[in-house]
């Protein structure tokens, strides 16, 4: 885990003069509404109508909720893609997912009956 945290460090600190995100609010926007509202609203049906104990239902409404991981930014490099853009999308949803996750997490566990 060590290593793991300073080799993102390590790609943050690479992309971080990059950061730019009048220019690419569009794409921010649609990864943002897509890992914190589209994404959850979809685990949360699963979380419903699945035959799931209780317990299970929790941890899928709690994972469902949360940022983007900061590992997509290095599978971006490895696979070609946008290292970039992919920690602007990871600073922009845990940013946001201060405000989200405790709502999300009220509104989930009360549709799921859970307590």
């Amino acid at each position: 885990i060590p290593v793991g945290i300073l080799m993102m460090g390590f790609l943050v600190t690479d992309h971080i003069a990059d950061f730019d995100f009048r220019s690419q609010w569009r794409p921010i926007t649609v990864s943002v509404g897509i890992r914190l509202a589209l994404i959850p609203v979809i685990l949360l049906l699963v979380a419903k109508y699945a035959p799931l104990n209780p317990e299970i239902r929790r941890i899928v409404v709690l994972e469902s909720g949360m940022p983007s991981a900061m590992v997509a930014a290095a599978l971006s490099r490895f696979f070609g893609g946008d290292p970039a853009m992919a920690v602007r999308v990871i600073f922009a949803t845990s940013a946001l997912s201060l405000v989200t996750i405790p709502f999300w997490l009220s509104f989930a566990l009360r549709f799921l009956g859970i307590e």
